[in-house]
């Protein structure tokens, strides 16, 4: 029987449906599928796993030169199978009820690339120029891609095992996630014949890129549509509207991707910022509630680091502190925020054990098991929104450049406020703006939507709070939400997500915390099953998820 699979929305949250059954969203994952714990994740419930396919034998990363993970499946014309063939026996042997949706990465032969150096960047990175990728404007790219995806989906829907391959990831560019693989936006001969005017008109050029990103990925989404009869969803890394906001990422033209029906779901890491400390938010990357607004399910790639989590390799770019985690307790406050943090605003997540062996732990496997449990119980209640503060920004307005750590340091500032926030792209500010109390517009530059936004809130009197750098005080944006009516959580620093049934909390410091809740509501423990009180004694980096229960 072939699989069918589709995102429906249950209140304010999206859920993925396979064979018309609701899943709970969370899954597994591993580059190295040699070293994989597949049967730890299969013997406590997981039943979605994803796998890495990598369609030639490239590197995944050209800043680093990070080598792939298994032999490229075209690599010679006819293509070998054989490999990926023994990952997917490799998940059924641990799982026999898996649901697996391949990552694809649409990397091409060096072969291929010798021959069309017209179709390559016109350099590599900065750390390997000469090393010369393609361009994501080129047609013969583009063809050659998607004639090999249709040999790899021809060859999947061949095998008895193609019952279990339920969606597909559409990966490519650097790291998987589409960025250019000249790390400067994708700039080669193809681009500059496309768009002509490139010398004169540099913002164009820029918004062209990511357009031309965006559009190569819609593109490639509706070959595998096309090829599956569009039975299965597609998704793909993409949007880093709040994470990444240099025009050289091609990442800004995420609404393209929202207003289409080739894509059901978009992913993205757990922000980086200040490599995940404890005591801080670790924020999303985009506008997950945009995805919302079209439709679109998040999918959140959670690569948390552990207390085992070592260098691959190695390489100088491998050898850093972002590569290795926290201990073990630590770690475990960090996994119960990651996991809260789908589980209160209605998303799907996988757990990436990027090298292999990062979770291999029985008190880690503990917590997996609670939280699948968790998430199992809830997949079909819906998500009620909590939330009265909104956050927009305009992908458009990032072809001018944006001031360095833009982004970063407001959401620093914004992810210990003891508020949630809602994050959204600019243009879908008339259709949610009705759901709010007040507004924070991030303008780097000022377009024609930010002052559509700025005239509306003028004229209508609406609480707005307009950010143009990186400068924003904690005290000052906490007064403005508060003037505004906003609920406020605690007084005292910490990252809190709510909705109308969980509030989370992570500390950011050691204290007495006082927890506001609603009238005739009591908060009710989740991790220890336990009724609290509002006031509670917390070490900083603590995670806890109540749910709120009627007073008795």
């Amino acid at each position: 029987m072939k699989p069918t699979s589709c995102i429906r929305s249950i209140g304010d949250k999206e859920v993925l449906y396979v064979n018309e059954s609701p899943t709970d969203g969370l899954a597994y994952m591993t580059y190295y599928t040699d070293k994989n714990r597949y049967a730890d994740f299969s013997k406590i419930g997981y039943r979605l796993f994803s796998t890495p396919v990598f369609f030639a034998s490239q590197t995944l990363n050209e800043n680093s030169q990070m080598p792939i993970f298994s032999p490229g499946i075209f690599d010679n014309e006819e293509g070998d199978f054989s490999h990926f063939d023994e990952d997917i026996g490799r998940i059924l042997d641990a799982c026999p009820e898996a649901m697996i949706f391949p990552r694809l990465n649409l990397c091409l032969s060096k072969a291929w690339e010798d021959k069309k150096t017209d179709e390559l960047c016109d350099t590599g990175t900065d750390s390997f120029p000469e090393k010369r990728r393609p361009c994501f404007s080129s047609d013969a790219w583009a063809r050659e891609v998607k004639k090999l995806i249709g040999m790899f989906i021809s060859h999947v829907e061949e095998m008895p095992y193609h019952e279990h391959i339920v969606g597909y990831q559409i990966a490519g560019g650097n790291t998987d996630e589409w960025f250019s693989y000249d790390m400067k936006g994708s700039v080669g001969k193809r681009a500059k014949e496309k768009f002509p005017t490139y010398r004169e008109d540099v913002r164009g050029f820029y918004r062209f890129l990511s357009e031309m990103t965006a559009s190569r990925i819609l593109e490639f989404a509706r070959e595998v549509k096309v090829l599956t009869g569009h039975r299965v969803v597609v998704g793909a890394f993409y949007g880093y509207s709040f994470e990444c906001t240099g025009r050289e990422s091609v990442h800004h033209d995420l609404m393209r991707l929202l207003n289409s029906d080739a894509i059901d779901f978009i992913c993205s890491p757990v922000s980086y910022m200040d490599i995940r400390p404890v005591g801080q938010d670790h924020p999303y990357m985009l506008p997950i509630d945009s995805l919302k607004q079209h439709h679109k399910l998040y999918f959140s790639e959670n690569d948390t680091r552990t207390h085992l989590s070592m260098p691959p390799n190695d390489l100088p770019h491998y050898n850093s502190p972002v590569w290795t985690g926290p201990e073990k307790e630590k770690t475990i406050e960090i996994i119960k925020m990651h996991f809260a943090r789908a589980f209160v605003f209605g998303h799907a997540a996988w757990w990436f054990d990027m090298w292999g062996g990062w979770y291999a732990d029985a008190d880690y496997m503990q917590w997996m098991k609670k939280l699948k449990a968790l998430m199992e119980k809830y997949k079909e209640v819906p998500v009620e929104e909590n939330t009265s503060l909104a956050v927009y920004v305009d992908e458009k307005a990032y072809a001018g450049g944006a001031p360095s750590g833009f982004c970063y340091n407001f959401r620093r500032t914004f992810g210990t406020l003891g508020l949630p926030y809602a994050k959204y792209l600019a243009e879908d500010f008339d259709a949610t703006c009705h759901k709010y109390k007040a507004f924070v517009l991030l303008e780097p530059e000022e377009t024609q939507t930010s002052r559509g936004i700025k005239a509306f809130c003028q004229e209508k009197q609406l609480p707005l709070w307009v950010i143009k750098d990186e400068n924003t005080k904690t005290e000052e944006i906490k007064t403005f939400a508060r003037n505004a009516g906003c609920h406020i959580y605690t007084e005292k620093p910490a990252v809190v997500y709510a909705n109308k049934k969980f509030i989370f909390m992570h500390t950011a410091e050691e204290g007495i915390y006082q927890v506001s809740v609603p009238e005739n509501k009591r908060l009710f423990d989740v991790w220890n099953e336990k009724e609290v009180t509002e006031s509670i004694f917390c070490r900083k980096g603590e995670s806890f998820l109540w749910e709120l229960e009627d007073k008795k």
